[in-house]
């Protein structure tokens, strides 16, 4: 998987919260009401004077707080609001007294257009029910004090309809809004999971290649150091011919690691694809095996064909890792490994059959999941909806056979 690609191919919708905006907003709402709760004081009413700033302070303050507790802060600056309304309505012109709603007078404070900024911040922020509740709420409020206008000629039938339309229209924009913040953190989400997918499918490319290079190039090794501690009495001149393919084959194994470690620091991993094992280099592998003492016979039906990079160095890494189980695990007894590349009309099919004991947790006769290097080989064929058995052989031993197809699909890198 490349990191590289943008795990979302779509436009997030970001917010943003700027606690400052919320500090002005309410702090305009309060300085609006100023000029009309004031006057009271001066009809020589204190009392309705102190009540009017409260109710002022009380419809704006919570917009402080709405973005943690919507509904809340809403029900209080609608709370607030009705104080207002029934107890501290404002000035009638031309009277010197105020008027109270009884008198046929109902006149909010410029801070009860928080009761709408509420309707929006509740749909935007809340569940729809919520949401449908504040619009209600605040519906019912303007549709009081509206009739009360009405009644006094304060307003027309046409403001009271414009006030309700704008209640209707800020509670679809913040649903709206709502639904784009929803969706836009649902993709930050899918973002974080795909790039967290997509670092662990990169690791376990990563340790499937160290596994398959390094692993084979020990157990390689080891088996051309035992054969050469074997023949350094009998025949020196062979035994330093096997201590110098243990050399080659650990620098073979060096050039792997830093192949990967190449790929690990360069974003741009084409520049390692001419370092990629493939098919061609079989022969060089079949004759390290063979150098180490191990009897390996390769056989290759039909007509070889050029494959894709990924598809080449998928095949070689399972028969590579083949091979490596069959030395690591066949036994005493393991004497010969029989390597057979089919090439067909639409898929390669690799066999590789040893006359050892084989992985003893595949003693059963199933073909299971297995060790890491199985499970690396299983991940390959996989890769190109191959597929892939392995298991005791029933003439005995131990085989792998996989079958990767000839798919166009996959003839670009994966």
């Amino acid at each position: 998987m490349d990191l590289k690609t943008n795990p979302i191919n779509s436009v997030s919708v970001r917010t943003f919260h700027v606690p400052w905006l919320d500090a002005l907003v309410t702090g305009v709402g309060l300085l609006c009401d100023l000029p009309f709760v004031l006057p009271w004081f001066s009809f020589g009413v204190p009392l309705k004077g102190v009540v009017g700033l409260v109710c002022a302070v009380g419809m704006c303050a919570p917009w402080l707080a709405r973005r943690r507790f919507p509904l809340g802060s809403f029900l209080v600056s609608l709370g607030f609001a009705i104080v207002q309304v029934l107890f501290v309505p404002l000035p009638v012109p031309g009277s010197d007294v105020p008027l109270n709603m009884f008198d046929g007078v109902v006149t909010p404070l410029p801070s009860s257009v928080m009761v709408v900024f509420g309707v929006y911040n509740v749909a935007s922020r809340s569940r729809w029910l919520q949401a449908l509740i504040a619009a209600l709420l605040a519906l019912s409020f303007v549709g009081v004090v509206a009739a009360w206008q009405v009644r006094a000629g304060w307003v027309s039938r046409d403001a009271v309809m414009l006030a309700v339309m704008l209640i209707g229209w800020v509670w679809g924009w913040g649903l709206l809004v709502g639904s784009l913040r929803e969706r836009n953190r649902q993709l930050e989400c899918e973002r974080d999971i795909r790039v967290s997918l997509a670092v662990v499918g990169e690791r376990t490319r990563i340790a499937r290649e160290i596994h398959d290079a390094v692993s084979h190039s020990l157990v390689s090794m080891t088996v051309m150091a035992e054969a050469a501690g074997r023949l350094v009495d009998s025949d020196p001149a062979k035994a330093g011919k096997v201590m110098s393919m243990v050399s080659s084959t650990g620098r073979a194994a060096t050039a792997d690691i830093r192949r990967v470690l190449t790929v690990l620091r360069d974003d741009d991993t084409s520049a390692g694809d001419s370092t990629q094992p493939s098919l061609v280099n079989l022969d060089a592998l079949v004759a390290r095996a063979r150098a180490g003492g191990v009897d390996v016979e390769l056989t290759v039906r039909g007509e070889r064909r050029t494959l894709p990079t990924g598809l080449d160095a998928a095949a070689y890494r399972i028969v590579q890792e083949s091979l490596t189980n069959a030395v690591k695990h066949g036994g005493p007894s393991s004497t010969r490994i029989e390597v057979t590349l089919d090439y067909g009309g639409d898929a390669l099919t690799i066999r590789v059959d040893d006359d050892g004991a084989g992985p003893k947790s595949h003693h059963d006769g199933g073909f299971t999941d297995g060790g890491r290097g199985l499970i690396g080989m299983r991940e390959r064929v996989d890769a190109y909806d191959g597929t892939l058995r392995f298991g005791p052989a029933p003439r005995g031993g131990f085989e792998v056979v996989a079958v990767l197809p000839f798919d166009d699909a996959h003839d670009g890198e994966r």
